[in-house]
């Protein structure tokens, strides 16, 4: 479209996928109270975007959304109100016409601070980069998450000024949980800050706020720094012994270590509920019994070991796996109830910032992706597990909560309340010591992501 000299991109609607890409991260929780978009549209060379939204009298109104200086893309100018959603996109394209005539950058908010940032740029020397950093920047099969990324981060507070870095070298884990984490805060609505020096992440929401602080089971090194290998179960009868002692001893340093810091007493956390959130990463393989060992070392039950007739699960004092000795149950540790709850997710890795990305559309056609696993389905009749497997691509749908876990600790001073994490499983104990499961109507147990390269 033009006028004169003038050109300016026309617009047409998008899925909401790639418009949370490119302009969720600017949301305001407070604006769900008076409104909700109802239609989203983008040009194809992403120099603009835009949504309709509804008020609470039925009245449609388009906002424009522009990149400011550091190319994010944020409010820059609104239409009226109208009656129907035709009237909005018309004067959708007026608004269009008459900022584009303005020329300039119309989305510099005069705030901005800093300089745009290459997400990808090297910032170390070969022999230190992480190999599945390497394996992001440079394969064609990542593709879609290295495109995700690099407009996510746009966004994201690097508050210690190395985040890039240690993305790129031995922090490669723990820096990609940190930005899982962010991604579902922000798809849920949340206004997420991250304090100095520390929690990580404070959430406001219309409902409550909450502070998270996130670590990572990492792998054991033998004095050289060389990885040592990790336990693995051989045989089903294994795993037992596996989840209910090797496991929890793994998760109990990174935890027991986060209770020490005693977050709750730092300025602005000390009265809202504190989250830890633990991703396992010390063994490829580990993930697919995580969960299994956060039921046993948080509560002190097994999940392995069968229950008796009234659901009952075996209960578990100490862990014990070689030399190392343990308490079980870390809601009973001294100063634990300070920690309302620990979130966990198998799903929250690399692989989920490609199924996104794809879902964004930020893939070529040149890759085919395959999401296969074991998913819960709950309905009024109960539980049931089903294998699945599905090609992401048209008409996918993941959200970043999917697979999340939230074990509640029955002890907390400050409770997690459940409407915070829609779409998470939530674990709760009641004083009897029964454990019960609330599942969302789909949720992903395990699951694992192929990446099939045409050509």
């Amino acid at each position: 479209m033009s006028a004169g000299a003038y050109t300016w991109p026309t617009v047409r609607e998008i899925p909401r996928a790639r418009f949370d890409a490119f302009v969720g991260y600017c949301r305001m929780p407070e604006v769900a109270l008076a409104s909700r978009e109802v239609a989203w549209l983008g040009a194809d060379d992403n120099s603009v975007f835009a949504t309709i939204i509804v008020d609470t009298d039925r009245e449609f109104s388009a906002i424009v959304f522009l990149p400011d200086r550091l190319g994010r893309f944020r409010w820059a100018d609104q239409t009226g109100y109208v009656a129907t959603v035709r009237e909005a996109v018309a004067q959708l394209e007026q608004l269009l016409l008459g900022l584009f005539r303005k020329g300039g950058n119309q989305g510099d908010q005069g705030d901005e601070v800093g300089e745009p940032v290459d997400f990808f740029a090297p910032l170390a020397s070969d022999d230190r980069v992480h190999a599945n950093f390497r394996r992001v920047r440079d394969e064609k099969g990542q593709e879609s998450a290295r495109n995700l990324i690099n407009v996510m981060m746009r966004w994201y507070d690097d508050r210690d000024g190395n985040f890039i870095e240690q993305f790129q070298t031995s922090g490669f884990d723990a820096r990609v949980w940190e930005l899982y984490l962010w991604a579902t805060l922000i798809s849920l609505g949340y206004a997420v800050t991250q304090p100095d020096p520390s929690p990580d992440f404070i959430a406001r929401g219309i409902h409550g706020s909450f502070a998270i602080e996130a670590t990572t089971v990492n792998p054991s090194r033998d004095g050289s720094g060389a990885i040592v290998p990790a336990c693995r179960p051989i045989t089903a009868a294994d795993l037992p012994r596996y989840a209910d002692h090797y496991l929890p001893v793994r998760f109990a340093g990174p935890l027991t270590s986060k209770l020490a810091k005693r977050y709750w007493e730092r300025p602005g956390v000390s009265e809202m509920p504190l989250v830890f959130a633990i991703q396992d990463f010390h063994s490829d393989f580990s993930m697919t019994y995580s969960q299994g060992g956060l039921f046993a070392y948080l509560y002190g039950l097994s999940v392995y070991e069968d229950a008796d007739v009234d659901g009952w699960r075996p209960s578990i004092s100490t862990h014990t796996w070689g030399e190392k000795n343990i308490p079980s149950r870390f809601f009973e540790l001294p100063e634990s109830e300070n920690v309302s709850a620990v979130l966990f997710n198998s799903q929250g890795t690399m692989a989920k910032f490609s199924r996104m990305g794809i879902q964004a559309g930020f893939q070529r056609g040149d890759v085919q992706v395959l999401h296969k696993g074991l998913m819960v389905l709950a309905s009024e009749q109960g539980l049931a597990q089903h294998m699945f497997s599905e090609e992401v691509g048209p008409g996918y749908w993941e959200e970043w909560i999917s697979g999340m876990q939230v074990f509640h600790n029955p002890h907390a001073n400050r409770p997690f309340e459940l409407d915070w994490m829609p779409g998470a499983v939530h674990h709760t104990l009641d004083e009897d010591g029964h454990l019960s499961s609330l599942y969302p109507a789909r949720h992903i147990a395990k699951a694992q992501t192929i990446v099939i390269q045409k050509g």
